[in-house]
């Protein structure tokens, strides 16, 4: 009610019963005409956004319920990777990017699936554009790797870390200011799919250069396991802050990996 009373000028009609089982129901109406009291008892929540679409929420916050799940999941995967050996553990400086690519990319895969949501609607339409413009992007990023050599990481992190910034500087309202649906969908595929296709640049140079493969694939796997519990921050964070979280990962990841000497050179590693 406070929402459509922001959008439209005027409260709604607002009208309370109870169903079959003795269960409080609510009916919202409002339009140019239909209006309700001048006065309306509404509590003071906030409201939501395109930052922070979570109507069935009071305020943002985890919940406790949450928190504890978030946390067996983030002890799970600390607990895997514990009880993988010493000598795995030791080659941690190798392997933590890795990690830390698999959460920052489900959560970046995430973020860009719910705000092409927010832009055209939630349906199958939307989906099947979305995953071809994704897995199209992922497709041809394997196709250079494959083909690159000699490339410093500088060249896929840097506008990679660019574009995440440009997400969180440009406001997702400003694209609904183009009239045509198409030059929409391609403005946000470039806004918030660009940064997928550097981040799979980025990872599969890593990967490829990588002596311990399977190792690295299975410490990405298991940063994909992170991700999903930190994507359930967004409830408090937003998606914008999340943003920030996203590129933070990324920035570190790209630090260790020039700390630990992985230079994405797109070279065999030595037998």
């Amino acid at each position: 009610a406070g929402m459509l009373t922001q959008e439209f000028g005027h409260p709604p009609l607002v009208r309370h019963y109870q169903d079959e089982y003795r269960s409080m129901r609510a009916g919202i109406a409002i339009g140019p005409q239909l209006r309700g009291p001048a006065r309306i008892q509404v509590e003071p929540l906030q409201p939501a956004t395109d930052d922070w679409p979570f109507l069935y929420m009071k305020h943002p916050h985890i919940p406790e319920l949450y928190a504890w799940v978030i946390g067996l999941i983030l002890l799970a995967a600390l607990g895997a990777m514990a009880s993988t050996g010493a000598s795995l553990r030791n080659r941690l400086p190798q392997n933590l990017p890795f990690f830390l690519m698999g959460a920052a990319f489900l959560l970046l895969e995430t973020k860009s699936v719910i705000q092409f949501y927010l832009l055209f609607g939630a349906n199958w339409q939307v989906n099947a554009l979305v995953f071809f413009a994704i897995l199209t992007l992922v497709l041809l990023a394997n196709q250079m790797v494959q083909r690159m050599r000699q490339t410093p990481p500088t060249l896929f992190f840097l506008p990679l870390l660019l574009l995440l910034l440009a997400q969180y500087v440009l406001p997702l309202e400003a694209l609904l200011g183009f009239s045509s649906g198409t030059l929409r969908y391609l403005v946000a595929s470039v806004l918030l799919l660009a940064p997928i296709f550097f981040a799979n640049l980025a990872f599969g140079s890593l990967f490829k250069g990588s002596p311990m493969a399977a190792t690295a694939f299975g410490w990405n796997i298991v940063g994909t396991m992170v991700g999903g519990a930190i994507e359930y921050t967004s409830i408090a964070l937003g998606y914008r802050n999340l943003t920030l979280v996203i590129l933070a990962i990324y920035l570190l990841s790209f630090v260790l990996a020039r700390g630990a000497g992985q230079s994405c050179s797109g070279t065999e590693p030595a037998p």
